[in-house]
């Protein structure tokens, strides 16, 4: 169905973008990861897991974790009030532990 897409392991597609952004997407192809950023929104609804993505562009997932990081993307995005939480089931891990 999609052969005359696929080269090798990759596929091969065509997009119109405005030409102001050729330059930017012409940098980007030196740094595989770059497009690692475009599956993030199918990883953060669980479509995708992390190691999915790595394993895609051929890097370790804890490179892939940093790479977002670096990029501006939290690997743990709780809310305030989801932070509390695990924080108070940690204390209260921690106060088991010690009895």
């Amino acid at each position: 169905m999609y052969d005359d897409l696929v080269e090798g392991n990759r596929g091969i597609i065509e997009i119109s973008v405005p030409v102001e952004l050729v330059p930017y997407i012409k940098k980007a192809e030196s740094n595989n990861l770059y497009f690692s950023l475009l599956l993030y929104p199918l990883i953060q609804k669980g479509d995708m897991s992390y190691g999915q993505v790595a394993e895609m562009f051929g890097v370790d997932r804890l490179d892939l974790i940093e790479y977002y990081g670096e990029s501006g993307i939290p690997y743990v995005d709780y809310s305030p009030k989801e932070l509390d939480e695990e924080l108070e089931v940690l204390r209260k891990l921690r106060k088991n532990e010690a009895l």
